[in-house]
């Protein structure tokens, strides 16, 4: 049986945060709570997404942390300052670890302990919506830690809305970019081979590779078009939606050589191997096409300044 988790409303492409605001407008929502980090906010991005609130006559309050990576000082600092907000629904705006921060907040509204444990959901009276301006939406699906305790979490933890415009990446560093979207080769072919796969992160998973290896080393090359930076946006949600839906969770597993270590399933890296090859244009025989495959990734990420596998938060995007 196959399981997949994903938001019910994800916009993708350039002109999403337009058309949000108006998803946002039709239903009935007045006021946000906008979670981004000091970084970001310094830099003016923000206005990016006040300038649709202010054309949809919505309000917001902005919540702007300096160490966006959350703990539990940060969580319930945002917690007391959503109470008193009179927002009705939050909305991040930044990378990964900003959209977990807004996350810990819309969940840590809604906790209670129980047994030793702090059981979480997002409380479904307050939406919560992620504004992605990196394309990179992993650890959507993942298990959020809320400091030292344990956390019990039903599957309430998506946002409500994604939005990835590719327009907001049209000024990000390159080399930045291009690492995420390297990332999102190595997902991929994790998910291809994970005991987790499923007929639909299959469907994402090759998707994803054939449009990576059409436009990811022209824009590592400096081709940083329209349609290119449009086809890496949607490569990159897929490969995400493929790693999230897998047995193993981003944070749960350990990193050798760029990689992650997951369940691997060993007649998956058999057969599916020699797909990814195919589409990667890997000539090798058939006992080293997995060595290829990787030899093709290190390739790509050697063209690159930014390691592979580095957080591609605020702290990349500013660098």
């Amino acid at each position: 049986m196959g399981k997949q988790l994903m938001s019910p409303i994800s916009l993708i492409g350039s002109g999403a945060l337009k058309e949000a605001g108006e998803e946002l407008k039709k239903l009935g929502l007045k006021k946000g709570f906008i979670v981004i980090s000091k970084a970001l906010f310094e830099k003016g991005l923000l206005k990016n997404l006040t300038d649709i609130f202010d054309e949809n006559s919505l309000e917001y309050m902005v919540y702007a942390v300096e160490n966006i990576n959350p703990d539990l000082d940060i969580i319930e600092g945002g917690i007391k300052e959503f109470s008193g907000s009179n927002c009705d629904f939050i909305i991040s705006f930044g990378g990964r670890d900003t959209g977990k921060c807004a996350k810990g907040i819309a969940m840590g509204l809604k906790c209670y302990e129980e047994n030793n444990s702090i059981n979480c959901y997002i409380n479904a009276e307050i939406p919560f919506a992620a504004v992605v301006i990196n394309s990179w939406i992993n650890d959507d699906n993942s298990v959020y830690q809320y400091h030292r305790h344990k956390v019990k979490l039903n599957k309430t933890v998506n946002p409500f809305m994604v939005v990835i415009d590719s327009e907001l990446i049209r000024n990000l560093p390159t080399d930045a970019m291009a690492s995420v979207g390297i990332d999102s080769l190595t997902y991929s072919v994790e998910a291809l081979v994970s005991t987790g796969a499923t007929l639909i992160s299959d469907t994402f998973a090759f998707e994803a590779i054939k449009i990576l290896k059409k436009n990811l080393e022209e824009f590592i090359k400096g081709k940083n078009s329209k349609e290119i930076r449009e086809q890496l946006t949607y490569a990159n949600y897929l490969a995400n939606m493929a790693f999230n839906n897998i047995a193993v969770v981003p944070g749960q597993v350990e990193r050798t050589s760029g990689f992650h270590t997951p369940a691997f399933d060993m007649e998956a890296i058999d057969t599916k191997m020699k797909d990814i090859a195919e589409i990667l244009e890997i000539e090798s025989k058939d006992e080293k096409i997995s060595i290829g495959v990787m030899e093709e990734i290190k390739r790509l990420s050697n063209m690159i300044k930014v390691d592979p596998g580095s957080r591609k938060d605020e702290s990349v995007i500013m660098y």
